[in-house]
């Protein structure tokens, strides 16, 4: 069943995404394509096994599997990967034949000629590139074998950093839920809609509730208005959650305020989600959405203009902080995992919490971190010299000759060897990372700093995600950029500079649907669930993956080659534009690298990185320290951000929500009404399926229609 469900992602999401141009429904951590199917089982399949014969019925514990499954396959399917990926590759390739300039800027990289489908030159034959791009003549086959190379070129590197993001997830699991009890709203959504109705029910409790019913038909109503509206405009009024303040901010100073506090729609998805999130969480979230417009304002008003790279670089200094402070609450379940993979004397014993964790090993002294965190600092240093200077096929040689002897230790816990699997998937995935750009052509230790800042942006939008539960969230590339440009450009090589840029700029894109983010929300969706059974999902996630990977990408390059454009009524050339054009940092890179010097900017950026490590270790100390206190650092890492100013309205009014019945009602009616706000999220969700259908379908039978934006995308 869930293998049927993947499959179905894989054909339907690129279809839908870009050929259709109808709403993206694999494009966040509520993917709609998965939420269809989930709905589907739950409501109709389900229902009509349990009463047929109980027995035959899903379990929780295999709807949760089958879920996990599902959010994991939609990851790659658009923004996770194969929106850019395809498209990308063949732009460059065709650009580098049509100007010269570029094609002398990849001269200087010399790039692997494996990774792009076809060569990388001036006036060079692309055909293979350009007819992806705009169409195949008639009468063409499908250039499959031109496109094998960089699949797997760029899939090996995919697959290690599937390893890493699997592994962290698998590792940091045990330490959110069990040690740091993190709210996670999302799971505890979803755990609601899949739970296990009680005997002689067909529906789970959530599916009985009025509230939950008079919610999700209200948002329903709205929206479907709001569709007819744009089929019907002449028989049916407009009506949406869209609100405009534009006319009270026509004179100065306010008139120097951002755009996001001028207008924007009200999301029930989020504002149903913050009602579940802790409340200094929402509150910081629109918090400092508001404080940087009052920045943004006074900063026009007597220092115009307001450079839009400050608040980035505070973002950048505070994703340091907020992964500095996540690192040093897990040390000891590092420290455990690490001794499960090569020493082989990881303990679960009665008396420690499951997996290691700030309780579990209190009594670790000092002189212990300080030799582990040395041993890997120094094993790491000389890996890098190994790879730099002698191979880094002898680098790869030592790494697998350690990994396998660590291996053969015996381990006797089943919590024991999940720890030694993940941290295994974790270590390979990094490692694998590192040689694949040192293979490429990239100075080893600015490969290594790709790999650490990669590893940032995953552990701190998995973290980001536990904590608030938002569906839409991400980070831009400017961040990995800012670690880069402290130092000297003249120490990077050209093909190093074409990576940072590709990467930074892809990774950026990616974290729109994090894959450690994806597969923590997936494997936290049993909290029962058996080590052996979270060591198995592990191995069950890659698999699905490398099988998207080629089921996926082959469905991309079918419909690319065979459309020039989209079929809605602002038809889109390639269906993938903006995909196509993502590869513009490493180009950018290039120009500063022949340049001898990075862009300057009309402002200090180490002083705001520096600002924004302060501001944000000054909340996370507090937060630490003070459980009233009321802000918190993912409202930082979040502001300014097209995400924060898409969300932050809707969050004000979860916030609100949420205050004003713990205020009155108290615990017990907050409890009562959680259905209420989980209707109105389910409400857009069925929203967006239904209009997604009534265009799918008019598309299939030949028939104009029009994209209902129900979500952003």
């Amino acid at each position: 069943m869930a293998l049927l469900g993947c499959v179905l992602i894989w054909v339907v999401t690129p279809y839908n995404n870009f050929l259709l141009r109808n709403g993206f429904i694999s494009e966040d951590y509520l993917a709609h394509s998965v939420m269809t199917l989930l709905l589907f089982l739950i409501l109709v399949v389900n229902p009509l096994l349990r009463a047929a014969r109980p027995a035959w019925a899903f379990s929780f514990k295999q709807m949760t599997f089958i879920a996990a499954i599902l959010f994991v396959a939609c990851s790659i399917t658009s923004s996770g990967l194969l929106r850019y990926l395809p498209y990308s590759l063949a732009a460059q390739t065709r650009d580098a034949s049509e100007w010269k300039e570029r094609a002398d800027f990849y001269e200087q990289a010399d790039l692997p000629p494996s990774l792009f489908p076809a060569e990388l030159g001036y006036h060079a034959d692309v055909d293979v590139a350009k007819y992806f791009l705009v169409k195949l003549p008639d009468g063409e086959s499908i250039p499959w074998d031109a496109w094998l190379g960089p699949a797997l070129g760029w899939g090996c590197l995919f697959i290690f950093f599937w390893l890493l993001a699997i592994g962290l997830a698998g590792i940091l699991l045990p330490q959110w839920q069990r040690n740091e009890r993190m709210p996670m709203p999302l799971t505890h959504v979803l755990q609601s809609l899949l739970e296990t109705p009680e005997e002689g029910r067909l529906f789970a409790r959530v599916f009985r509730n009025r509230w939950f019913w008079i919610a999700a038909a209200a948002v329903f109503a709205l929206h479907l208005i709001a569709g007819l509206s744009i089929y019907y405009p002449s028989r049916v009024p407009p009506l949406d959650a869209r609100w405009n303040l534009s006319g009270l901010f026509a004179e100065e100073p306010l008139s120097y305020m951002p755009d996001y506090m001028r207008s924007g729609s009200i999301y029930f998805t989020f504002l149903g989600i913050a009602y579940f999130m802790a409340t200094r969480v929402s509150f910081s979230l629109w918090f400092f959405m508001l404080l940087y417009a009052f920045l943004t304002m006074v900063w026009q008003t007597y220092a115009p203009p307001f450079p839009t790279g400050v608040p980035a670089a505070q973002r950048s200094g505070a994703i340091l902080v907020v992964t500095c402070s996540i690192l040093w609450l897990s040390r000891a379940r590092w420290l455990h995992v690490f001794r499960c993979l090569f020493i082989g004397d990881g303990r679960s014993g009665t008396g420690r919490q499951e997996g290691g964790g700030p309780g579990a090993d209190a009594g670790e002294s000092k002189g212990t971190w300080l030799r582990w965190g040395l041993g890997l600092a120094g094993a790491t240093v000389a890996l890098v010299l190994v790879a730099e200077y002698l191979s880094v096929w002898v680098a790869v040689i030592l790494v697998a000759a350690v990994l396998a002897a660590s291996l053969r230790r015996p381990l006797h816990s089943d919590a024991d060897l999940r720890d030694r699997q993940f941290a295994f998937m974790f270590v390979v995935g990094a490692f694998g990372m590192f040689a694949w750009h040192v293979w490429g052509g990239m100075q080893a230790p600015w490969a290594l700093l790709l790999v650490v800042m990669i590893f940032v942006y995953q552990l701190v939008i998995a973290r980001l995600l536990a904590e608030t539960g938002l569906p839409l969230m991400g980070m831009y590339p400017n961040h990995i950029f800012h670690i880069f440009q402290f130092f000297p450009i003249r120490l990077v090589s050209a093909t190093s500079a074409w990576f940072i840029g590709a990467q930074a700029g892809w990774h950026g894109l990616f974290s729109r649907v994090s894959m450690t983010a994806m597969a923590t929300q997936s494997m936290s969706l049993d909290d029962d669930a058996e080590p052996r059974y979270q060591r198995r999902m592990g191995r069950v996630l890659l698999m699905v993956l490398v099988l998207g990977f080629v089921v996926c990408g082959a469905v991309h390059l079918y419909l690319s080659y065979n459309h020039s454009q989209s079929l809605d009524r602002n038809p889109e050339m390639p269906i993938s534009a903006f995909g196509s054009s993502q590869l513009y940092q490493s180009l950018e890179m290039l120009r500063q690298h022949e340049r001898g010097e990075w862009d300057r900017q009309p402002y200090s950026r180490p002083l705001h990185v520096g600002l924004g490590v302060a501001v944000a270790g000054v909340l996370q100390y507090a937060c630490l320290t003070m459980p009233k206190w009321p802000l918190h650092p993912v409202g930082l890492v979040l502001s300014y951000t097209w995400y924060g100013h898409t969300v932050w309205m809707s969050v004000i009014f979860g916030w609100l929500a949420r205050v004003t019945i713990l205020l009155f009602g108290g615990a017990r009616l907050f409890r009562q009404l959680r259905p209420l706000f989980i209707g109105l999220i389910l409400g857009e969700i069925m929203a967006v399926i239904f209009w997604g259908t009534v265009s799918g379908l008019l598309a299939l039978s030949g028939k104009p229609y029009y994209v209902v934006e129900v979500l952003p995308f």
